[in-house]
């Protein structure tokens, strides 16, 4: 699953009805693969919608509440790599006296329960990982019998909005 499609089936939500254009996409140092890909999902849909995009990476010497409160006052918009750094994201937001989304808008990704029980709720994707597994072991089952499987797969997230981003 390409997270460039994910992202890009919701950039008119980003650009459109919120009008953001001045974006932070924050995730954990060090990058995984995953989220390589979802940074470049990102900037890819946000210059399309000819906005911009700060990378901003947290670890141990760079914390969130840090990295949050550096930027919060010079984006409209924060994409966290995942659910959890999203919910995290609304609570230093809130710590600061910032409102969300009515100051800053939050987006995450994964649709983890957490994501859904904080205040405001906050929007995702929901990347369906269970279907991921099922193809995942059909392709494993196919190569161990000899079929040989090339080519890429597509298997869309969906959108999921909460009041965090301001859409609902």
């Amino acid at each position: 699953m390409r997270y460039v499609d994910e992202v890009q089936a919701y950039s008119p939500k980003l650009g459109g009805q919120g009008g953001y254009k001045d974006f932070a996409y924050i995730y954990a140092e060090p990058m995984t693969t995953w989220s390589k890909m979802r940074l470049k999902g990102c900037q890819e849909a946000i210059a399309k919608g000819g906005g911009t995009l700060r990378e901003i990476g947290i670890s141990k010497s760079k914390s969130l509440e840090h990295q949050v409160t550096k930027v919060a006052k010079e984006v409209r918009a924060i994409l966290a790599e995942n659910d959890v750094i999203g919910v995290n994201v609304i609570q230093c937001l809130q710590k600061m006296q910032l409102r969300v989304p009515a100051d800053v808008a939050v987006f995450g990704c994964d649709n983890l329960a957490v994501g859904a029980e904080c205040k405001p709720g906050l929007s995702t994707i929901d990347v369906p990982a269970h279907r991921i597994g099922e193809i995942a072991g059909d392709l494993l089952r196919n190569l161990v019998s000899g079929e040989l499987a090339f080519g890429n797969l597509h298997v869309p997230g969906k959108l999921i909005l909460r009041r965090s981003c301001g859409c609902k």
